[in-house]
């Protein structure tokens, strides 16, 4: 890559880091204009950051709309010549991007080859999964986060990457030449640039739910979650509080689902809006979450810390192995 190109590239995040900071402030200004309204949603939320980041909305060669697939339609398609490469799921502001809204954009993908990458927004939240790797690629919530790193992320989903990538890419291919499958994406060492860098630690990153952690004799020092943020921790009790913190950050966990139960527990919870389970029993130890929310950490020891934590992941219906953490 020489200057030119790079200095293009440079120019492009920062035109695109200003259109998302126009998308958080008429979020944060005008959020009943959008909440409820798919369609102001898409052409004020949604369309904005689409066309920054090359696709134009209104040409039918580069985007078609309600495009018919996987015995639906499709909010947005966006196409490489006659293929479409990515199909984009619209909801509106107040819509949660929830496990059912994943398995529907994945449906539309399902019978289609030539796809790659599913992506669900409601303007504010953006997540996307590539096809044969089961973590979301891109999750993230724009008014969470500052513009540039956002940029930086959504620039996956770019014209110009997206395209390249769709047309041959061998880094992006479900199977080698010969038909076998290729090394596992979720390899850390060659697959994706770890944010710890200044530690060599490519073989202790785990997911959360791997049975071989023994949280007796091994400690966590950080836990990473799909959107890439990364937390110093120095217990299982601090991945559990963590853990619950993100997920109401990151839309999993709000006042729709609340009480959040535990599998096998019919009158205990783990969040709730008071400290109390729904059957009454006051919370033995409860702890204050983001947005007024509390966590039962009543769980006995820290074994059941983690396991609990496990089971706070099954409950609002993520997959675990968007959680990791690294084991010492």
């Amino acid at each position: 890559m020489d200057l030119a190109e790079l200095n293009e590239i440079i120019g492009k995040v920062h035109e695109l880091a200003a259109t998302l900071r126009d998308v958080r402030d008429r979020i944060e200004n005008n959020r009943s204009t959008y909440s409820g309204n798919e369609t102001n949603t898409r052409n004020g939320l949604i369309n904005p950051v689409l066309e920054r980041l090359g696709w134009d909305v209104t040409d039918p060669d580069l985007v078609s709309a309600e495009y018919p697939m996987g015995g639906g339609k499709v909010d947005y398609v966006l196409k490489a010549g006659d293929d479409p490469i990515a199909v984009i799921e619209a909801k509106n502001l107040g819509s949660r991007l929830g496990a059912d809204v994943t398995a529907q954009v994945l449906n539309y993908i399902s019978d289609d080859r030539t796809v790659k990458y599913a992506i669900a927004t409601n303007g504010d939240h953006w997540q996307m999964q590539i096809r044969g790797e089961r973590k979301l690629a891109v999750d993230l919530i724009l008014t969470e986060r500052q513009e540039y790193e956002t940029a930086l992320v959504l620039m996956k989903i770019s014209r110009d990457v997206s395209v390249s990538t769709s047309n041959g890419a061998n880094r992006d291919s479900d199977t080698s030449a010969g038909g076998g499958p290729k090394s596992d994406p979720r390899d850390r060492c060659s697959q994706q640039r770890r944010r710890s860098s200044d530690l060599d630690v490519c073989g202790n990153w785990k997911r959360i739910d791997d049975r071989s952690i023994d949280a007796q004799l091994q400690k966590p020092k950080i836990i990473r979650f799909s959107d890439g943020t990364e937390i110093n921790v120095a217990n299982w009790r601090e991945v559990y509080i963590s853990l619950a913190n993100w997920m109401i950050r990151a839309g999993w966990i709000t006042t729709a689902n609340i009480p959040v139960k535990l599998s096998g527990s019919r009158t205990r919870c783990a969040v709730n809006t008071e400290l109390k389970h729904p059957g009454g029993q006051p919370f033995w130890d409860g702890r204050e979450l983001e947005n007024g929310l509390f966590l039962e950490l009543d769980t006995g020891s820290v074994t059941r810390d983690l396991s609990y934590a496990v089971k706070l992941i099954s409950a609002v219906g993520m997959e675990p192995d968007a959680i990791e953490v690294l084991i010492t």
